[in-house]
């Protein structure tokens, strides 16, 4: 596939251009790296400095959405890193108080994990098992008369409130 293509086929040498827009070359690499960082259509189309229809109509059109297939998977795989280094945090290189990397005995640079605050890895996991693993937080509440009872969904997280329990104060 060639990466870059004119928006509008070139006339050829001895024709005179008609009325219309003059043609616009797409630079398809600049496109790549736009969506390799997960922009939208719009944003792309405005930063490879081509109009949404543009990239919408043939040719372009099975172009851009081969590539969009290609990097969809790239960008997701770099979010998925990104959020699992918030998690579990990265290694980054142990400096002394004169801001001098520590080495140890082999001269080897000694390495310390560097852990983000609690909140984004806990932001970052609750993400991930929605998103990667396919739970949910969704809750099944029936009621039957004035009681709660409890839902038939398996693996759904299911409350039941005790009304008596409740307002005796006893929780148990």
């Amino acid at each position: 596939m060639a990466l870059r293509a004119s928006a509008k086929a070139q006339p050829a040498e001895e024709e005179t251009r008609g009325r219309g827009r003059p043609s616009k070359d797409i630079v398809w690499e600049a496109a790549e790296r736009y969506l390799t960082l997960g922009a939208t259509d719009e944003e792309v189309a405005a930063g490879i400095g081509v109009g949404i229809a543009t990239l919408r109509r043939p040719p372009h059109a099975q172009i851009f959405d081969e590539l969009k297939g290609r990097c969809a998977g790239a960008y997701k795989l770099s979010v998925r890193q990104s959020m699992l280094s918030m998690i579990r945090g990265h290694k980054a290189p142990l400096y002394d108080d004169k801001g001098h990397v520590v080495k140890d005995g082999k001269g080897n640079v000694v390495f310390h994990t560097v852990m983000p605050p609690w909140p984004t890895r806990l932001a970052a996991s609750i993400f991930l098992a929605k998103n990667a693993l396919g739970m949910t937080d969704k809750t099944d509440v029936t009621t039957k008369g004035d009681k709660l009872q409890p839902g038939t969904a398996p693996g759904v997280l299911t409350i039941v409130v005790d009304d008596d329990a409740a307002e005796s104060g006893n929780g148990d």
